[in-house]
């Protein structure tokens, strides 16, 4: 009788990687909706090749441990350990008009919504939307809360719907009702409640820098009408002008007279919002060579009037705008780009440690992300433009 022999797969490199990684996953070091680190990263953490790097989270990828996405990278999808979530219920509170739901994201706040349940639902919650926005009015935060508590909600995040009601009513109502509150904001805000957020002037900041990185000395900070993020953003350019070490007369402001009140505002109405203040901006500006937006809009605006006048980006100056909108994408324009994932992944975070009763919930503050396109690529240009020029020269 012949010898049977046992055969066991060698694990190699790459499966060990792999289940490293895994381990790391579920221990919670890479949360679900964080971005993981590239590939050369990890080939010097664990001190393998790029390729074996690849081979093991190509085994995550089809496990559905990990999504890659075009442009953005690579980010945790789920956790291999399913544990019970103490979430529960979760209300849901913001103003999203009728027309958008059920629809991509139009909206900074849409996007933020869509994330946020999609992160709570990933870790074992149940969420329960209330819509305060009608086709006609915006209905009381009491009324929202009031119908949330009716389906037995373990806790309220209310997205990004506070401009026109103070959120310090929504904290006090909810305390009276005794409903652990959590604020997810587009904007910096100054509540008592657990509170997560982009940092608008850290934003304004950053992009600043970066036109500054690149070359730029003279600085406007141009925005189509006046809101309390456009305000944040400029004080944050300020701040990297004088970090940079250049005289504060170094940035020149051009912000629209205009107060936008309503929540939502047609994008033809900022057109021609941001074009009139456009227009204002080079007639009085004393010069500049960085531009820096308050948001995609008034950049796209800028952009066009500045071509009527023979200027054109990046040859004659660089600029920045926020949000980081579809046009913007199509057109190469350099934008700072809202931390969603980061932003809904804290959430569900403060979310565990306030359903368990946790009192020490904290407010968090996170930085944009620049998305860096053609916009600000001088430098690139410069370089391209005199090859041409040695080239037309030897012809």
């Amino acid at each position: 009788m012949a010898e049977t022999k046992s055969i066991r797969k060698r694990n190699t490199i790459a499966d060990n990687v792999a289940a490293d990684m895994r381990r790391m996953i579920d221990d919670g070091h890479y949360p679900v909706g964080s971005r993981l680190p590239g590939r050369r990263e990890f080939a010097q953490k664990y001190g393998v090749a790029p390729l074996t790097i690849q081979q093991a989270m190509s085994a995550l990828a089809s496990d559905g441990l990990i999504r890659a996405e075009t442009g953005r990278g690579t980010f945790v999808a789920r956790r291999t350990i399913v544990q019970e979530s103490p979430l529960g219920k979760i209300g849901l509170i913001s103003e999203i008009w009728p027309s958008e739901v059920g629809r991509p994201s139009h909206s900074r706040r849409h996007t933020l919504l869509v994330a946020t349940e999609r992160l709570l639902s990933a870790q074992g919650g149940t969420t329960i939307f209330a819509n305060r926005q009608t086709c006609d009015e915006v209905v009381p935060i009491s009324d929202a809360v009031d119908v949330l508590l009716a389906q037995q909600v373990n806790a309220i995040v209310v997205v990004g719907a506070g401009r026109n009601e103070s959120f310090d009513q929504a904290v006090e109502y909810s305390l009276k009702k005794g409903i652990p509150l959590l604020v997810l904001s587009e904007e910096a805000l100054d509540t008592a409640a657990p509170c997560v957020m982009s940092d608008d002037v850290k934003g304004g900041e950053q992009a600043a820098m970066h036109l500054i990185d690149q070359g730029c000395r003279s600085l406007l900070y141009f925005s189509g009408v006046t809101t309390p993020w456009a305000s944040n953003r400029l004080r944050g350019a300020r701040n990297a002008v004088r970090k940079a070490g250049l005289p504060p007369d170094s940035i020149w402001v051009c912000m629209g007279r205009s107060k936008l009140d309503s929540p939502s505002i047609e994008h033809s109405v900022w057109l021609e919002l941001c074009a009139s203040e456009t227009a204002r901006a080079f007639d009085q500006s004393a010069g500049f060579d960085g531009v820096v937006c308050s948001n995609d809009a008034g950049a796209i605006a800028f952009i066009s009037a500045a071509r009527d006048r023979g200027l054109d980006a990046p040859r004659d100056y660089l600029i920045v705008g926020f949000d980081d909108s579809d046009e913007a994408r199509s057109l190469g324009i350099t934008s700072m780009q809202m931390p969603i994932t980061e932003i809904a992944n804290q959430a569900a975070g403060l979310l565990r440690q306030i359903v368990c009763g946790s009192k020490n919930a904290e407010s968090i503050s996170l930085p944009f992300h620049l998305v860096a396109r053609t916009s600000t690529w001088r430098r690139d240009l410069e370089v391209v433009a005199a090859s041409v020029a040695i080239k037309e020269y030897v012809q």
